[in-house]
């Protein structure tokens, strides 16, 4: 034993591998399926119970196991020699749960299982009686649905069933006739498989359980063929799903699955088989179109906004129309404001507006109503346009040129201003909340031309940003001529 050994890990597999590590090769690796189910912090303790976690092992499987030392840097030590094991077969061991006949009424499922050949004849001599019990997902208590007597008759059909709707869980008992029902012991539970559809886009996917024993190995899907009317195997897969694609929306198929597996310990029928209940679905557009990417490109002679978008390849191209949805401020959620009804269309210009600034998102819907997620969202800044911004003269002389004194043009996202405007004594002349100004250099108290010269002005602007009005002061100077 290695003086540096912190513990160890103890990994177990269903079924002999044969591992043998190479040069240098520590540790377990997870191509061979092993799985660690135990560590030990101590380099005394070595020895482990297994009981696969309180829920018990399973008659039939063999059982391998290895272990590692591992370090205090983490390092671990070559994998021991494979050790296997199996439990004493002295219960019986469920082969078949398996859907005969798919009905809501007259289903019928096949059970079977291996019978007992390790049991202690002398603590439970025969004869000998089977007990099978059933429990469905509807009704989950387990009720005796056939007794069967002598330890050879190990199937058994059961007839009425609503195979169509349910899955059937399924449990057998032994029991010793000598003296009394002298219990002997159960198998396992096991659980029909029962297939489920799901429909998508000219798809439909298929899904199944695996609630057994025993280890299987791969699923066949067989599918109807209306052409041969028969059932024809049109896949195999390893994992409890499969999607069939490139159906036509609103046809009708219909679908069965067969396992096939086997336990790991010899001595039992292999390979063991058994079926779903027969089940259709038909595909149905249910495949939202991808959000579009959306961009916008500032119009500040026309205070306009035109958006523009694409659609991501790979995705959905039944495209009915967009949506499109704003917000003035960047902490409000854009509210629909238009539609654009033609696929083909993949801009749109929001006009009319006080101001550039706000947020915007578009969605697309297809032809069967399916609503993309919007875009993200992308949003205009006041700052895109020039500034509110004051000339430093202006002639009001009867000609037709500069005669008011007001901002320079193509400013936007001004909601009012608070304007002042004062003589050189500090005596107030005009005063307006009009964004435009137009003061003509009139005295607002008289009505009379104001002088030639410098006159001064305190303006509050009162701006639209995405985060609200925010205010702004200019203080300047400017000249009036004539």
């Amino acid at each position: 034993m290695c003086p540096r050994t912190i513990g160890y890990h103890l990994y177990r597999r269903d079924g002999f591998y044969g591992y043998e590590p190479g040069y240098c090769q520590t540790g377990v690796p997870a191509y061979t399926g092993y799985q660690r189910i135990a560590t030990r912090e101590n380099i005394t303790d070595t020895t482990f119970v297994d009981n696969d976690g309180g829920a018990g092992l399973v008659t039939g499987t063999d059982y391998c196991y290895m272990v590692v030392a591992w370090f205090a840097d983490g390092s671990v030590s070559y994998a021991s020699q494979e050790v296997c094991a199996a439990l004493v077969r002295d219960v019986p061991v469920i082969t078949n749960v398996s859907v005969m006949e798919t009905s809501i009424a007259a289903g019928k499922m096949f059970v079977a299982w291996s019978k007992p050949v390790e049991h202690d004849t002398l603590l439970f001599p025969p004869p000998y009686k089977y007990v099978a019990y059933r429990a469905s997902d509807q009704n989950p208590e387990f009720i005796a649905v056939a007794e069967l007597q002598g330890i050879d008759d190990t199937t058994f059909l059961d007839t009425g069933l609503n195979t169509q709707e349910r899955s059937y869980t399924y449990r057998i008992e032994i029991y010793s006739l000598a003296l009394a029902d002298d219990f002997m012991g159960s198998s396992r539970v096991a659980t029909s498989m029962f297939l489920k559809i799901s429909p998508t886009d000219r798809a439909l996917n298929l899904s199944w359980n695996r609630d057994v024993p025993w280890r299987n190995d791969y699923y066949t899907i067989f599918r109807y063929d209306e052409l041969t009317q028969k059932f024809d195997s049109i896949a195999t897969s390893v994992n409890t799903f499969y999607q069939d694609s490139g159906l036509i929306n609103g046809e009708t198929y219909s679908y069965f699955v067969r396992s096939t597996g086997d336990y790991s310990q010899p001595g039992f029928v292999s390979p063991i088989v058994n079926f779903s209940q027969i089940t259709s679905g038909s595909p149905v557009d249910n495949v939202p179109p991808c959000p579009p990417v959306l961009s916008i490109r500032v119009d500040c002679e026309h205070i306009e906004n035109n958006l523009s978008w694409i659609n991501p390849p790979d995705c959905p191209t039944d495209i009915a129309g967009y949506f499109i949805y704003f917000a003035p401020f960047v902490n409000e959620i854009p509210q629909l404001i238009d539609s654009v009804p033609d696929p083909s269309v993949l801009n749109y210009t929001h006009q009319n507006l006080p101001t550039i600034s706000g947020c915007y998102q578009v969605s697309a819907i297809d032809s069967t109503g399916n609503m993309s997620e919007r875009s993200a969202v992308v949003c205009v800044s006041s700052d895109s346009c020039s500034n509110y911004k004051l000339p430093n003269v202006f002639t009001p002389n009867d000609d037709p040129y500069n005669q008011y004194f007001q901002p320079l043009p193509n400013y936007s996202s001004v909601d009012k201003v608070d304007m002042t405007i004062f003589n050189r004594w500090g005596r107030i002349v005009f005063k307006t909340q009009d964004p435009k100004i137009m003061w003509d250099g009139r005295n607002m108290n008289n009505n009379q031309p104001c002088n030639e010269g410098v006159y001064f002005y305190v303006c509050e602007v009162y701006e639209i940003t995405l985060e609200g009005l925010s205010k702004r002061t200019i203080n300047g100077i400017v000249t009036l001529m004539r």
